[in-house]
């Protein structure tokens, strides 16, 4: 006999959206479709997507896996029928009805990304903290979201050795980053954007 670790994790995550992030147990849907969970808003629509794997990388990891999704969005296509595959289409079909946030999930590792669409490709920007139902549903005005600064990219004001300080935009395009964009989050927490022109203004867009 042996124990699916992947399964004690995508029950112990399932339950961390409940005890530890504000997910009401009936906004909550355990191991539904291509995803292990779902979180929903009132509308009945498809608010937050979980993946739990049992590695952070190597083979059948969350690293394997993002960096598969990233691949399919550059080539425009789902590419042939892999398991990455499947979800990156059925998440394009959730996003056609809103934006939906990613929580992928392993061992020591949680990582949380706002999926939305663009020409058909899977867009994935990365957030700080994971969302609650009410983040989600609420309005921006009503969060406190905003755009608190915008100036010309400057490495210093990002972590040393990371994308951002490098020059990469924080919403994995393949454009360099022309711009340091501080934002307040939905928590009141405040962050710090590389950003290429394009997500620049969408940013803006979407703190207004």
């Amino acid at each position: 006999m042996s124990l699916n670790l992947e399964y004690v994790i995508q029950a112990g995550a399932t339950a961390e959206l409940f005890r530890d992030h504000g997910w009401p147990k009936e906004a909550l849907d355990f191991e539904r479709g291509e995803f292990d969970a779902f979180g929903y808003g009132p509308d009945g629509r498809v608010l937050l997507a979980m993946e739990a794997k049992c590695r952070a990388r190597g083979s059948d990891s969350v690293e394997k896996l993002l960096r598969e999704w990233l691949r399919l969005s550059e080539a425009g296509a789902a590419g042939a029928p892999t398991n990455a595959s499947r979800k990156y289409a059925e998440l394009l079909r959730l996003c056609e009805g809103g934006t939906v946030v990613v929580w992928l999930v392993a061992a020591n590792l949680r990582w949380t990304f706002e999926a939305t669409t663009d020409d058909g490709r899977l867009r994935l920007r990365p957030l700080l903290i994971l969302p609650t139902q009410g983040d989600l549903t609420s309005s921006p005005e009503e969060l406190g979201r905003a755009v608190l600064w915008v100036k010309p990219h400057d490495p210093a004001l990002h972590a040393a050795g990371t994308q951002c300080a490098s020059g990469g935009c924080s919403w994995f395009c393949a454009d360099q980053a022309q711009w340091s964009v501080g934002v307040r989050e939905v928590s009141g927490s405040e962050s710090v954007f590389a950003l290429c022109d394009p997500h620049r203004r969408r940013v803006e867009a979407v703190y207004a």
